[in-house]
Formats: C-alpha cells, sequence, structure tokens
C-alpha cells in the first residue's frame, strides 16, 4: 500500500517563516495570501488523477519554486521556500541532503528566476534520500 502524501498548509508554512523570522529577524508580514495559497496549491495540482509532478522529490521542488518565486512574504521568501521544501520530505519520509554551500548558488538561482524548475527538480531528486 502506498503512503498517502502529506502536504503542507498555509498554516505549516507560516510557522516555518516565522521561526526564520524569529531566529534571524526581518519582517514577519505576509504580503500576499493568495500568492501563498497559489504556490503551496502547485505540488498537489492533478489532472484525470494524475499529479502533474511525479514524486515526492518533485513535489518538494514545487513549494520551493513557487515559494521563491511567488514572493508571498514581505521578507525571507528563499528561505520559507527550502524550509517547506525541507518539511513536505520530513513528512513524506526523505531527507534532504545538500550543504549550504551546495544549496545557496542554486536556491539564489531560483530566486532570480535563472534557474529552469526542471533543473531545479533534478537537482532537488538528487539529494532527496528516504529515511531509514
Amino acid at each position: 500500500m502506498i503512503p498517502a502524501i502529506r502536504f503542507l498548509t498555509a498554516e505549516d508554512i507560516c510557522r516555518l517563516h516565522a521561526l526564520a523570522i524569529e531566529d534571524q529577524g526581518g519582517d514577519n508580514r505576509l504580503r500576499d495570501r493568495g500568492q501563498l495559497d497559489s504556490a503551496i496549491a502547485m505540488p498537489r495540482q492533478q489532472v484525470s488523477g494524475q499529479y502533474l509532478h511525479s514524486d515526492i522529490p518533485s513535489m518538494a521542488a514545487a513549494y520551493a519554486f513557487y515559494i521563491c518565486g511567488n514572493h508571498p512574504f514581505m521578507d525571507w521568501n528563499k528561505r520559507a521556500g527550502v524550509a517547506a521544501m525541507i518539511a513536505f520530505l520530513a513528512d513524506n519520509s526523505r531527507v534532504f541532503q545538500a550543504t549550504a554551500d551546495d544549496a545557496e548558488p542554486v536556491i539564489l538561482s531560483l530566486a532570480a528566476g535563472t534557474l529552469d524548475k526542471s533543473i531545479f527538480t533534478e537537482w532537488v531528486r538528487e539529494h532527496a534520500r528516504p529515511i531509514g
């Protein structure tokens, strides 16, 4: 039996964002709830009963890609996107294994809009491992 996928909610993302702000400072305001809702809806999108994002790593990548791209928060969108990606992986029995030095240029390119989503998805897939 395939385990049910545990998707993140807007409240989950806001909590992750608040933790980053609490730890590192910054503006904790939500800039656009509609942009947040749009970003977190993407990983669960389906057509004819099939997920558009075919596996857990690609769904995790979608969280980061769309949160970074939609800029729903006043500050720390990159960190919120990465935190969502890592939390989603963990909630679905995966661990993300990349050093900060390896991840930083990738995430900066993602946020700048210079990294193609499919390339980013492959990068996440390469760094997501089953827990255990």
